[in-house]
């Protein structure tokens, strides 16, 4: 019972610290972007077909995703 407990905590403890380093990445990445100046051309510019095309890949996170992810610092 006491390993299944210190198991359990190592699991939750891993994935709580990659949903942090995830978050963590994304903010150095969303600056490194502002800094290139590039960010705003990411929303602005989302009538192109390949800005869409990628939104529906998933690889463009929506503006939701990223104030969600960022309201969290």
């Amino acid at each position: 019972m006491i390993t299944h407990g210190i198991y359990s905590a190592v699991i939750l403890g891993h994935g709580l610290w990659k949903i942090h380093d995830h978050k963590r990445r994304l903010r150095q990445r969303i600056q490194q972007l502002k800094s290139e100046g590039r960010y705003s051309m990411l929303y602005t510019n989302t009538k192109s077909p390949s800005a869409l095309s990628a939104r529906a890949r998933g690889s463009l996170p929506g503006p939701q995703k990223v104030s969600v992810l960022l309201e969290g610092r």
